[in-house]
């Protein structure tokens, strides 16, 4: 998925700021391992009040998608 991800990362700022979101950090290739499971996320952008985390999909051939989960800090 490394060639999506090279394609989006460079407009997920400029498209995050359109949609309101303000971003302070930008990173991609993001795993988190634990006893009872893991997370690998694509794409993670941070502020100082949320997080949103992006999973790039191949939807077929030539369809690709993008998953996204807005958190709110508190």
């Amino acid at each position: 998925m490394e060639f999506v991800e090279w394609q989006i990362r460079p407009s997920a700022v400029r498209l995050f700021r359109q949609k309101g979101i303000d971003v302070h950090e930008l990173q991609s290739d993001v795993a988190v391992k634990r006893e009872d499971g893991g997370l690998e996320i694509d794409l993670l952008v941070v502020n100082e009040t949320e997080v949103v985390l992006v999973e790039l999909t191949l939807l077929g051939m030539n369809t690709r998608g993008f998953l996204v989960h807005r958190v709110h800090l508190n």
